[in-house]
C-alpha cells in the first residue's frame, strides 16, 4: 500500500488547526509523523517506507493559486467572487503551512505482514 499523506508540524498552532477545521473539516487533533505511523503499525502494516514530500506540497499550493488567478475570471463566472476568493485564502494559508513545515505531507509505503488480515 502506498498512500499520501499530511500531518502536523511541530510548531503547528491551535488558531491554525481551528483554520483547518473550519475550511476543510480536518479535525484539529491531526496527528503528528509518529502519531500517525503508529496508527498505520497499530492495523497491522509493517516496513514503512516514509518519504517527506512536504516540497512538493509546497509547490501544488503554488500552482493552484497561479492557476486560480489564471483562470479568475471565468471561475468567478461559475462560482462567485467569494468562494474565488476562499480558494485564493486557503492556497496562500495552505501553501505558508506547508512552507513553514507546520504542516508535513507525507508518502508512506507500507506491507501487510505475511497473513495478516486487513483492517484493525
Amino acid at each position: 500500500m502506498t498512500l499520501t499523506d499530511f500531518v502536523a508540524g511541530s510548531y503547528l498552532s491551535e488558531e491554525e488547526r481551528a483554520f483547518l477545521w473550519q475550511e476543510d473539516s480536518i479535525t484539529g487533533d491531526l496527528p503528528f509523523q509518529e502519531d500517525r505511523l503508529a496508527m498505520i503499525r497499530d492495523v497491522g502494516f509493517q516496513d514503512l517506507d516514509v518519504m517527506d514530500i512536504t516540497g512538493r506540497a509546497v509547490t501544488q499550493q503554488e500552482r493552484m493559486l497561479e492557476e486560480s488567478y489564471r483562470h479568475k475570471t471565468a471561475i468567478v463566472e461559475d462560482v462567485g467572487i467569494d468562494l474565488w476568493l476562499n480558494w485564493v485564502e486557503c492556497a496562500e494559508v495552505y501553501g505558508r503551512m506547508f512552507a513553514e513545515r507546520k504542516l508535513l505531507c507525507l508518502r508512506i509505503g507500507a506491507r501487510k505482514a505475511n497473513g495478516a488480515p486487513y483492517g484493525p
